[in-house]
């Protein structure tokens, strides 16, 4: 706070003008979307094996030997790039479109 003067010659409180920080939000975003990226290399090898047992039907038991059998390790991880594409793309522009902004002073 800075102490100023008015017209009347009474000593005000004045405020300086908000400041909003962009390296605040550049940083939440990489964040928010590193954030996504972790968390959908851990949930994908279970996302592919439900997604075969939707195709082929079975156990998931003999769902996740097939594809250790077939792809390898690779395999429960197919399709990891486009999802990294999407999450570092729309949970950022999500994020930042819901949450309010805030304006440091």
């Amino acid at each position: 706070m800075v102490q100023a003067i008015s017209k009347d010659g009474i000593p005000v409180q004045a405020t300086a003008p908000p400041v909003f920080r962009s390296t605040e939000l550049l940083a939440k975003l990489i964040s928010a979307g590193s954030a996504a990226c972790v968390a959908e290399a851990i949930t994908l090898p279970m996302d592919c094996a439900k997604i075969k047992l939707q195709v082929e039907g079975g156990t998931l038991l003999s769902t996740l030997r097939t594809i250790a059998a077939t792809d390898g390790t690779k395999g429960f991880f197919r399709g990891l790039v486009p999802v990294y594409t999407d999450n570092l793309v729309s949970v950022p522009s999500d994020w930042d479109s819901t949450t309010p902004p805030r304006i440091s002073t």
